[in-house]
């Protein structure tokens, strides 16, 4: 079936390190059209299965978490590909989809607002091209420009407002709220020392993904590089050597796959082993110098290990004990983080010195979680239903989202479930 075709707008910066973010995009073909970023989701997700629930979770969130590696962002790329004339290849330079095999998901890695760079949006403007909001500026460990070396702002200088909507604008570079411009700069900010590049690494892996190498980055890479590199160290009984550069715990959780490697991790991981971070997700091994216990030196401050305290024995038995009876039947399921916080401990601490009662209380908390979950949607489903029984269709007309979600929703449900549960009955009876 051959959906409407969505007016075009070409994908600035493919192929260098600044390629445009997929929620930039969004934002200039939603002006180009000339409809809101709200009303583009649900045009583009019809055109998929399902495309009125991956509206709705779209729209819940900020645009710039689009970039995300996720499914409900990867149908919304689909989306976009059923409703335009470009290609799935194209798009997937726009985010950081690629990356969803290669390191374990996590949010810490990626920004929670919408950044820029005044100069840049300028710069963009006095060469007469539109503005836009690059990949890079999403990366939560970016905080300056790489080119001009200041701080990336998040608030409008005028009306202080941030830039995270789904509101309608004309371009890029203006202000959500009050219309201002953005590509505003002060020429006293202060500005990192002219020989810092900040992030070099995730510069190089921005430029990778907006090449079209993505597909490149292996399901598994870093482990598998890391188990290789202990193999042979233990094959060799130069496993000391290697405990110098990555702790024996740590080494042996990530080799068995028992730890996730996150992209923060697999950062450090790569300047421990002195290996390029586009080859460690790449799952290739290669280093241009021998392995040193002197990589810490060269380290950037944001990703130097913390120097583990040790634990008394009466606090080991403490915490201990704390979780033998988190994990006793009748008792409230609590998760890792608050029997932490009551023990005044850190996670990492519990999970070093007791992982498997560790992994007994997450399976169980997840168990509980699952079911809560269950419960809600299934209690969600029954209230929609009950008020759609008691529509006054002659004086309120159609039932609607908006409608239903005011008169149902009080605190109990949350908003969210309502939301899906309204979108799927609504579907179900063809009210939409």
């Amino acid at each position: 079936m051959k959906h409407p075709t969505l007016l075009t707008v070409n994908i600035s910066g493919l192929g260098t390190p600044w390629v445009e973010s997929f929620p930039s995009f969004l934002s200039r073909l939603a002006g180009w059209n000339s409809i809101s970023l709200f009303e583009l989701a649900g045009f583009a997700c019809r055109a998929i299965d399902h495309g009125e629930s991956v509206a709705a979770s779209l729209r819940s969130r900020k645009p710039v978490s689009l970039v995300r590696p996720s499914d409900q962002n990867l149908k919304c790329v689909r989306a976009i590909v059923a409703r335009s004339t470009l290609c799935m290849e194209q798009l997937a330079r726009t985010a950081f989809h690629d990356l969803s095999g290669a390191v374990a998901r996590s949010p810490r890695c990626f920004a929670n607002t919408w950044r820029w760079c005044p100069h840049c949006y300028s710069e963009a403007i006095d060469r007469d091209i539109a503005p836009y909001h690059q990949l890079l500026w999403t990366l939560s460990a970016v905080t300056h420009c790489p080119i001009h070396r200041v701080e990336l702002q998040e608030r409008c200088h005028v009306c202080g407002s941030p830039q995270d909507g789904w509101r309608r604008r004309s371009e890029v570079h203006t202000c959500l709220h009050c219309g201002a411009d953005l590509s505003r700069f002060d020429d006293t900010a202060h500005r990192l020392d002219s020989w810092h590049v900040p992030c070099a690494d995730l510069i190089a892996l921005t430029e990778f993904i907006g090449c079209g190498q993505g597909h490149l980055l292996a399901k598994d890479g870093p482990k598998n590089v890391v188990s290789r590199i202990f193999d042979e160290a233990w094959a060799n009984e130069d496993e000391l050597r290697i405990y110098k550069l990555i702790p024996r715990d740590d080494l042996i959780c990530y080799s068995d796959g028992t730890k996730p490697i996150t992209l923060l991790t697999a950062r450090r991981l790569s300047a421990q082993l002195n290996i390029n971070l586009v080859d460690l997700l790449c799952g290739i091994r290669e280093s241009s110098r021998p392995l040193s216990a002197q990589w810490s030196l060269e380290l950037p401050d944001s990703l130097r290990r913390a120097q583990r305290a040790t634990w008394p024995p009466s606090r080991i038995e403490e915490t201990r004990l704390l979780l033998h009876d988190a994990l006793r039947p009748g008792i409230e399921v609590e998760s890792l983080k608050r029997i932490a916080q009551r023990a005044r401990v850190s996670v990492g601490g519990l999970w070093y010195h007791h992982p498997e009662l560790c992994e007994q209380l997450i399976q169980l908390f997840r168990e509980h979680r699952m079911k809560k979950a269950a419960d809600e949607e299934r209690a969600s489903d029954i209230l929609v239903r009950r008020h759609l029984e008691r529509w006054d269709y002659v004086g309120e007309g159609k039932p609607t989202r908006k409608g239903l979600l005011r008169a149902m929703y009080d605190g109990e449900i949350a908003k969210r479930t309502l939301q899906r549960s309204i979108d799927a009955v609504l579907v179900e009876l063809q009210l939409l």
